[in-house]
């Protein structure tokens, strides 16, 4: 099992037998600390999340020790200003190690009642609704299909009438090639014919 929880302004994810270093508590070595801000708490795939923290749920530690961090130097530099100044800092912390997680009576917090069947219920109507969102957009996609297929019709009628009409005139027309040949022979007629007079 572990936990996460807010301590010093930080947070920090804890199992039992972890040592960790948090910002300076107030307690001696071996003293017992508790901590009642627990955000999170879970074991395998059963997690339970606080909004913001969990009730009834806190986190037992033990005080190792006191102490203070390495120094970090400080250094302000002002050029041409004959300023300078440098210090230093130990930043205190406590050492503590989780003995124990749960509800504070030294029992571990159990799994949450119904929580896989609100889990199960909670998933049906998702689905259902996605479901029907599905089924919405079938019909929609069929009856867009349908009345494509419905309007192509008219227009490949229309594109054949068309075609019909324009052969038609084509064909007609006057510089078709029977009414070339027609010209032609009858131009030839009248020659022989004006000749045959002459002779």
């Amino acid at each position: 099992m572990y936990a996460v929880i807010q301590t010093g302004g930080k947070q920090y994810r804890v199992q039992e037998g972890d040592v960790l270093r948090i910002e300076k508590l107030a307690g001696e070595a071996g003293s017992t600390v508790e901590f009642d801000k627990v955000l999170l708490m879970g074991e395998g795939e059963q997690v339970e999340i606080g909004a913001p923290f969990l009730d009834g749920r806190k986190v037992t530690g033990k005080v190792r020790s006191q102490g203070r961090g390495s120094k970090v130097e400080i250094i302000k530099l002002r050029r041409r200003k004959h300023y300078r100044k440098t210090q230093g800092h130990r930043q205190a912390y406590t050492e503590v190690e989780i003995t124990g997680i749960g509800d504070g009576s030294g029992k571990k917090a159990a799994e949450a009642p119904g929580a896989g069947a609100s889990g199960s219920e909670s998933k049906a109507p998702g689905e259902s609704a996605q479901t029907a969102r599905g089924g919405g957009q079938s019909k929609a996609a069929s009856s867009d299909s349908s009345t494509g297929s419905s309007a192509s019709q008219p227009a490949a009628s229309a594109g054949s009438g068309a075609k019909e009409a324009g052969g038609s005139s084509r064909s007609a027309g006057p510089g078709s090639g029977s009414a070339r040949k027609a010209g032609k022979g009858s131009s030839a007629g009248s020659a022989a014919k004006a000749k045959s007079k002459d002779s």
